[in-house]
Order: C-alpha cells, then sequence, then structure tokens
C-alpha cells in the first residue's frame, strides 16, 4: 500500500508539473511572437520613413531642418495603422526637429533609422509603441494557459492511475506466473544471505531433504559440503558486501539432512530483497551424470590404451610387414570347457585358449564347421566369443585381431598367387621368347646360308686352284729333277709354259687372294650372327647383371635383321659414354626385339610393295640423370588415339589374325616397369610414326 500511495504521489507530481509546464510554455511563446511581431513591424516603419524623409532632404538639403510644419505633417500620416506612436526626428546633437507624439503607457518599444543625405547620415527617425497591449494580451493568453494546463492535469492524473492499476495487475499476474514457473521448476531455486534462508522451492526442499521450515534457519552455506564450505561462504560474504559481483557457475558438493551427498551444478548471482542484498542460487542435480562422466573418463582411458595397444600392433604390422601379430585378450577361454565339449576330433580339443571361431574344422553345433567367413556369423552368437568380447574394449581388440586373421589368410593367398604369377609370367616370358627364336629361325637360317653359299663357292674355286697349281708344281718337280740329272730340259719348259697358260696362273694368282677374303668375310658374318644369337639368348639370370646396353641391342638388330631389312633401314645412334646397366639381360634382348619386329610390322603396312621406298628405324641410347634412356623410332603408319591407352593390355593386338599375339608390348611394359622399376611411354602420331622411350635406372 505504501508502494501505490508513493506512486500515486509521483503520478499526480507529474501531471501537476505537466500543467504548468503547458501553462508557462504557452504563455512565453504568445510573449515572444508578439514581442517579435510589434519590433519588426517598428523595424520596418523606420526604415520606410527613413527613405521619405531622405528623399525630401535630398531636395532641399539646406533648408530642411526649418520647415518642422511640413516635417511634423509627414510624421503624422500613418497610413493602415491605428496604433498610438511617439514619432520623432533628431539630428546629429539629439535636438529634436519635428515630433508626433501619442499618449502612451510605459514600457515603451523604440527602434530607430538614420536619415541620410547624399549617403552621409544627418539625422535619424525614432518610433516608438506602448508594450502594455502586448503584456494584458499575454495575461489572458496566460489564463486560458492555466485552464489548458488543469485540464492537462487533470487528463493525466487519470491516465496515469490507470496505468498504475493496470501496471500492479501486471504486476500481480507476473509474480503469480513467475511463482508458478518457479515453485514447479525442475531445478532447486533458493535465495539466502549470511544468516538464513530467505526461499526455497520445492524442487530446493527435495533435492536437499529439508523441510522449509527447517531450512529457513539455516544460513546458505550450512548445507554445503564440509571440504568446501568455508571457501564458498567466503566467497559469498564478499559477494554480499565487496566489490566480487559477477554471475558465476561452479560444482559444488552438498550434504542432504539425511548425510547423502549430492553434486550440484550451481549457477550464483547477487539479488536485492526488500532492498537488502542476497544471494540466489540455481541448483541442477549433476550426482548421475557426475558418475556417469566418471565412467566415460575411466573407460576412455581403457579405451586410449586398447587403441594405443592396436596402434603399436598396426605400426609392427606396418614396419615389419608381420601379419600375424594379435591383441592380446585376457578373457580368452578355452572353447572346449565353456562348452562342455568332449569332442577329440576338434582342433581346438586339449589345446590352450585360441579363438576356435579362426579355426577352420571345429566341432560345434553337432557338426563340423568351415573357414571363418562362413560361420563367424555363427560364433558372434556362441557364449565363448561373447564371452571373450564381454569388455566392449576387448571387443575392439577382438575385431582387430578377426581384421588381421583375414589378412593374414589374404597374404597367404596373395603370396601364393604372386608366386603362382611370377611362374607363369615366367613361363609366358619364355614362350615368348621360344616364339621369337621360332619366327626367327627362317631369317636367321636365311642369314647363314647367304655367307655360307659364298664361302663354299670360293673354297670350291680354292679347290679347283690348287689342283691346277698341283700340276704345275709336278712340272717344276720333273724340270728340277732333269736340271740336277742334266738332263735335256727344254721339252719340259716348254710343258711348264703349256701348264701356265692352261691354268691362267696370272687369273689364280689375282683370283685366289680374293677368294681367301670373301671367304674369311663369310666366316666373320657368320660367327657374327652365331655370336648375336648367343648373346640374344643369354640365359635368365637370379638377379640383374651389368650389362653393355649398346651391344645387346646391336646383337638384337643382327638377329632381327631379316624381319626389317625387306622394309626399313635400320639407324643406331648409341651413346658411347653408356655406363654398364644393371638389369635381366634375356629380359631387356627380348622387349627390345619386340620393339624392332612391331616397328617393321608396322613400317611393312605403311610402305606396302616397296613401290614409294623403304621406312626407317632408328635406335638411340643416352643417359639422363640417373636413366638410361631407349628410343625406338619408326616411320609407320602410327597409333589411333582411341586405342593409344590399350597397347600395353595383354591380348591386345592391332595385327591380322596369326600374326600376332597381344603379348609383346604387355610382356615389355610388365618387365620395364614391374621387373626393372624403369618407364616405358609411347608417342605416336597417325600417317608419321611412333616413338617409344624406355627409362631404365642405373641404381637398379
Amino acid at each position: 500500500m505504501n508502494d501505490r500511495n508513493r506512486i500515486v504521489r509521483i503520478a499526480n507530481l507529474l501531471a501537476g508539473m505537466a500543467g504548468l509546464i503547458a501553462a508557462v510554455l504557452i504563455s512565453i511563446g504568445y510573449f515572444t511572437i508578439s514581442y517579435k511581431y510589434t519590433t519588426g513591424s517598428l523595424e520596418a516603419e523606420t526604415e520606410i520613413n527613413s527613405r521619405i524623409f531622405s528623399d525630401l532632404i535630398n531636395k532641399n538639403p539646406e533648408m530642411w531642418q526649418f520647415e518642422q510644419m511640413r516635417l511634423e505633417e509627414l510624421l503624422m500620416r500613418r497610413p493602415g495603422s491605428d496604433q498610438k506612436e511617439i514619432r520623432r526626428i533628431v539630428n546629429l546633437q539629439n535636438g529634436v526637429v519635428a515630433e508626433s507624439v501619442d499618449p502612451l503607457s510605459p514600457p515603451l518599444i523604440t527602434r530607430f533609422h538614420p536619415i541620410k543625405d547624399s549617403g552621409i547620415t544627418v539625422a535619424r527617425i525614432e518610433i516608438s509603441r506602448s508594450m502594455r497591449p502586448i503584456l494584458i494580451t499575454t495575461a489572458l493568453v496566460a489564463c486560458f494557459a492555466l485552464i489548458v494546463g488543469l485540464i492537462i492535469f487533470v487528463s493525466m492524473r487519470i491516465l496515469l492511475f490507470r496505468a498504475v492499476v493496470k501496471a500492479e495487475q501486471a504486476l500481480r499476474e507476473s509474480e503469480e506466473k513467475y511463482r508458478y514457473v518457479v515453485e514447479n521448476c525442475f531445478e532447486a531455486i533458493r535465495v539466502f544471505n549470511e544468516t538464513s534462508h530467505l526461499y526455497a522451492n520445492p524442487a530446493c526442499l527435495e533435492l536437499l531433504g529439508y523441510e522449509w521450515e527447517e531450512l529457513k534457519g539455516l544460513d546458505g552455506w550450512a548445507v554445503v559440503a564440509p571440504e568446501r564450505r568455508e571457501w564458498t561462504r567466503e566467497r559469498g560474504i564478499r559477494r554480499l558486501y565487496g566489490d566480487d559481483r559477477i554471475s558465476v557457475r561452479t560444482v559444488l558438493p552438498f550434504v542432504r539432512k539425511d548425510g547423502k551427498r549430492v553434486i550440484a551444478e550451481v549457477a550464483v548471482s547477487l539479488v536485492y530483497m526488500h532492498g537488502k542484498p542476497a544471494i540466489i542460487s540455481c541448483m541442477r542435480d549433476i550426482t548421475q551424470y557426475e558418475q556417469v562422466r566418471k565412467n566415460l573418463q575411466e573407460n576412455k582411458e581403457k579405451l586410449q590404451d586398447a587403441l594405443g595397444k592396436i596402434s603399436e600392433l598396426i605400426q609392427q604390422v606396418v614396419t615389419k610387414k608381420d601379419f600375424s601379430v594379435r591383441f592380446d585378450n585376457p578373457n580368452l577361454t578355452k572353447c572346449y570347457n565353456g562348452l562342455d565339449c568332449r569332442k577329440t576330433i576338434c582342433p581346438c580339443f586339449g589345446k590352450a585358449a585360441m579363438r576356435c571361431w579362426q579355426v577352420a574344422g571345429t566341432f560345434c553345433g553337432r557338426k563340423v564347421q568351415g573357414e571363418f567367413a562362413g560361420k563367424i556369423e555363427n560364433c558372434e552368437k556362441c557364449i565363448v566369443f561373447k564371452e571373450a568380447c564381454q569388455d566392449p574394449f576387448c571387443k575392439i581388440g577382438e575385431q582387430f585381431n578377426n581384421m588381421m586373421h583375414i589378412l593374414e589368410t589374404k597374404n597367404n593367398e596373395l603370396q601364393k598367387a604372386y608366386h603362382e604369377l611370377q611362374n607363369s609370367q615366367a613361363q609366358i616370358l619364355q614362350q615368348e621368347k621360344m616364339v621369337s627364336v621360332g619366327q626367327l629361325a627362317a631369317g636367321i637360317a636365311h642369314e647363314i646360308n647367304t655367307p655360307t653359299q659364298f664361302i663354299g663357292d670360293n673354297i670350291r674355286f680354292l679347290q679347283d686352284a690348287f689342283t691346277d697349281i698341283n700340276r704345275l708344281t709336278d712340272n717344276y718337280d720333273t724340270y728340277f729333277s732333269a736340271v740336277k740329272a742334266e738332263h735335256e730340259t727344254e721339252d719340259l719348259l716348254n710343258a711348264i709354259e703349256t701348264t701356265k697358260d692352261e691354268i691362267d696362273l696370272s687369273y689364280l694368282k689375282e683370283e685366289i687372294p680374293l677368294a681367301i677374303h670373301q671367304a674369311l668375310e663369310g666366316v666373320e658374318r657368320v660367327a657374327k650372327i652365331v655370336r648375336a644369337m648367343k648373346e640374344f639368348s643369354h640365359p635368365g639370370t637370379e638377379g640383374k647383371t651389368l650389362v653393355d646396353l649398346n651391344r645387346a641391342i646391336e646383337s638384337t638388330i643382327t638377329v632381327a635383321r631379316n624381319e626389317w631389312k625387306y622394309v626399313a633401314e635400320m639407324e643406331t645412334e648409341f651413346d658411347a659414354t653408356l655406363p654398364p646397366v644393371p638389369c635381366f639381360p634375356g629380359d631387356i634382348n627380348q622387349v627390345i626385339l619386340n620393339m624392332i619386329v612391331n616397328a617393321a610390322h608396322a613400317i611393312g603396312e605403311a610402305v606396302g610393295d616397296g613401290s614409294t621406298g623403304n621406312g626407317t628405324i632408328r635406335i638411340s641410347t643416352h643417359r639422363n640423370g640417373d636413366f638410361v634412356e631407349i628410343q625406338i623410332s619408326d616411320t609407320g603408319n602410327g597409333i589411333a588415339e582411341g586405342i593409344r591407352n590399350r597397347i600395353f593390355d595383354p591380348f591386345f593386338t592391332t595385327k591380322a589374325v596369326g600374326k600376332g599375339t597381344g603379348q609383346g608390348l604387355a610382356i615389355a611394359y610388365s618387365v620395364i616397369v614391374d621387373k626393372h622399376g624403369g618407364d616405358l611411354n609411347v608417342e605416336s602420331e597417325v600417317g608419321k610414326g611412333t616413338c617409344f622411350s624406355i627409362r631404365l635406372p642405373l641404381n637398379g
């Protein structure tokens, strides 16, 4: 009630001040406007009259001061104005020259303006009016303003009173609403000071286990756990009476009436109740949350430990390539004990604890089980598996173990498949080499047959020549014997001359060295082909050996000569400073052979019957940093862009049926890239030719 009376008094005061201010502002406003209007009209009138008298003086500058009657007549003229005024013309000595005076009541308003003769001030005109009419009118307006102010006062008083009543009603409704909210809030709310509790909602009483009559007599810190009580009390006192007014959130332990401890999240703020400082504390019971958080922290530590162990195992797998590592599970048991199994045919029976779900051929469910992948779904329902995975971290470990079992199994299968693939590749490579040798056999036989033929022809010529020479030597022997016996020799000399003519000795002396030279040249050509075949068919080695790459390529060119000599010219540009290259010589020879044969076939398709001339195969070697590069180019038709990315695929070929197996470039790619760690690239332009680039590492 006191608050309401105080509000009403303040409302009356505000309404009265509003009415008074309205009355004063209206009165002052009217007076200001009237005063400014009067002074403005006076200034305008003095200026007009000044101009009139200035014109009169300009017409009679010497005698104007003596025309008093005329001046006064002019002063009395007031067209359109019936106001009473005092008008005077005053000279420079402040003497009145002429005047027109009406009776006026003070106070007066006076305005003046100079009168000039040819721009020089010679006098001034003064006009005065009374302010009494303005003051009287202002007083009347003030009376009217007071009436208006009174009306405003009454109106505002009524409006403010209604607003106060409405505010009281809204405050009551708000108080009831917030009381309902606080009373039914799940969070515990209490208000206290240093001596007692001022308020506690039902949730707070339930949380602390007190009745209100019991709690209100306790100070705010009596319910805090002893280990935090004094610290909390010190902070609370500083908040009540010191400068620590910031709202804070914290977690505090509390002691219920029955002695049980609860942990609550607390939000504390400073409020005022009945003009005195107090503390409002909102509490949320997080006892279960803290227990869950503690359990989560323990589980987190276990999880980190398990992940750390698994990470170490993964690192061991990565660094040592050991797929047999396993997570050590202490919950692992002997399956035959857990299942009371006595089947001695089971591979797990009688052995130490093992992961029976990873063992093939176990006897479970009255039948022999298969491999891991086929039975794991059923094994996960088995009590042995569940006991091993009862701890979620052990379950993670067992999932890792299952993954490692799969990886180990697959790795073994891949290793087996890889070895089989290596054997198959070696067989395919050997078969390809044998096919190549078979295809080259006829050409090599032809290459050997040509020098063999002219070797035989020359030897037969030498045989005939030696027969003729033997006839001549026999005649010489007969002649020498006759000379020694001092017989007649003329007939013998004639016989020698006849034999020389018959065997054409001069011809034999000229042709025999040439035949010997040609025979030796043929032998060298055959030897070169044999050496090339020997080097080309270099037996495979377990490891790489240092090879003179230029010589290996020359040997391969020689072996394949019959494939290219009819369609192409061979150009070589070998780097003489090329160091020995570590490689598998038989494999590299096979790759070069495949490239040369492919180039010869491509040029053969391009030149046709040879009417336009032969093409060109160009082979070059050079060093590029830590690599040796071999480039084999031809002037064939090139490779279409659409199939360029498929030429290294196994069994892909563009040749006619029966002319190619589709294995040559596939084997070349496998040998260069997979076996030697090099690169095999192709550049081709349709209609111009193709260039294959081989890069072999020198440090391989």
